[in-house]
This record gives structure tokens, C-alpha cells and sequence, in this order.
């Protein structure tokens, strides 16, 4: 099974002896695992102990990410190991508000449903609700 970590591991550009190490746009082993929404590795990797707490070159967290992948199950067990369901990038904007202009309606349900705060504004004075584009997700936030 080990095998099939490294490989993964290589195939993506990363140091498998160091699972801290950076490949594409910045992001680390985990980071890349919760793009692709591959649920296996995040939690391979949150046993093993990585910086739950990385950022990539973008300056988002692992949760964008997961949201990127709208994966509610990677949310779920990244806020479960601690990750920050309002964390903030350069922009001042959440995972939430990404979510939302994405239309990741699964990403949505979950952040909302784990405590997301929808009032937060970004520093241009907006707020998730604001980035809404998709009329299933408006009615998610309206509705929270």
C-alpha cells in the first residue's frame, strides 16, 4: 500500500521523503490531495502529521482546496483535524465566499453546515452572499 502513496506522491512532483515539500503552484502534499478531493491521501497525510496550516502560491489553505474539489467528506474531516473554516486569504476572502462564486454547492452545504460565518467581508466590503452567481447556492446562504 506504501507503494501506492509514493507513486502518488512522485507522479505529482513531491519529495516522498518529505511530505512538507512543494510542486505545483506552492501547494504541499496535502494541499494537492484536497484539490483532487482524494480522500484517501488527505487522510493519509493528516495521520502522518502535515502542516494542516500550509498555504500555496495563491495564499489559500487546504479548505479552498477542498472546496475546489467541492468535496464535502474533505471539509468535514479537515475541520475535524482542525483546519479553520473561516480562514483568510491575501484577499481577505473565505473558503465560503470561493465556494459560492464557484457554484460548489456541496462545498456550501458543508461550510455552512460546520459553522461557516456567511456575514464575513473580504476587504473590498463584500460578503459571501455577494459573490453568489447560482441560484441553488443563493438560496443555501439566504436560508442558513
Amino acid at each position: 500500500m506504501a507503494e501506492n502513496y509514493i507513486a502518488w506522491l512522485l507522479a505529482r512532483g513531491f519529495d516522498p521523503s518529505d511530505l512538507e515539500s512543494r510542486a505545483f503552484n506552492g501547494n504541499t502534499p496535502l494541499l494537492q490531495a484536497a484539490l483532487e478531493g482524494n480522500d484517501m491521501m488527505v487522510e493519509r497525510l493528516l495521520e502522518a502529521g502535515v502542516d494542516l496550516y500550509a498555504v500555496n502560491y495563491d495564499f489559500n489553505g487546504v479548505i479552498f482546496n477542498a472546496c475546489y474539489a467541492d468535496s464535502a467528506a474533505i471539509i468535514a474531516r479537515l475541520f475535524a483535524a482542525g483546519a479553520d473554516i473561516d480562514d483568510i486569504n491575501e484577499n481577505g476572502e473565505t473558503p465560503l465566499m470561493y465556494a459560492v462564486s464557484a457554484s460548489r454547492l456541496n462545498s456550501v452545504k458543508s461550510l455552512l453546515s460546520l459553522g461557516a460565518d456567511k456575514s464575513m467581508q473580504n476587504m473590498d466590503g463584500y460578503c459571501a452572499i455577494d459573490f453568489a452567481v447560482n441560484r441553488d447556492v443563493l438560496n443555501q446562504l439566504r436560508y442558513a
